[in-house]
């Protein structure tokens, strides 16, 4: 059932031989890129797939914030003093940089949950 399960959620990417990447970054973690691997993943493959994509998702949130700090920053530039034009991109601004200090608060707060928990997690290290 289990093998069922995870041969669903990543077949295509085994299908093709090669595990996916963005930037060097595995989109699957190590106990699901290869299907000898897939196939007898254990519960501790969860733990490891829950690490992994949080630091997926932590990455994705920061690139986003970036760029909408650039968005912003480029609104700025390009507003020629109107200033409605020049609140729009301070508030771009100011809600990229809290959209960064959420994301790295939820990653101490994960690190400080996991840690309490007795769980080695390798999110973002």
């Amino acid at each position: 059932m289990i093998s069922q399960l995870i041969s669903i959620f990543i077949g295509t990417a085994l299908a093709q031989g090669q595990p996916r990447t963005i930037g060097g970054q595995y989109l699957y973690p190590a106990c699901l890129r290869t299907a000898d691997a897939a196939q007898s993943a254990g519960a501790s493959c969860v733990l490891q797939a829950i690490n992994h994509y949080i630091t997926l998702l932590l990455a994705a949130v920061a690139i986003g914030s970036f760029a909408f700090l650039l968005y912003g920053s480029i609104q700025y530039i390009t507003s020629l003093g109107d200033e409605a034009k020049i609140g729009a991109a301070k508030k771009t601004i100011t809600n990229s940089l809290i959209g960064l200090v959420i994301s790295g608060l939820s990653w101490l707060m994960v690190l400080g949950l996991a840690s309490s928990l007795g769980v080695n997690v390798d999110i973002g290290r």
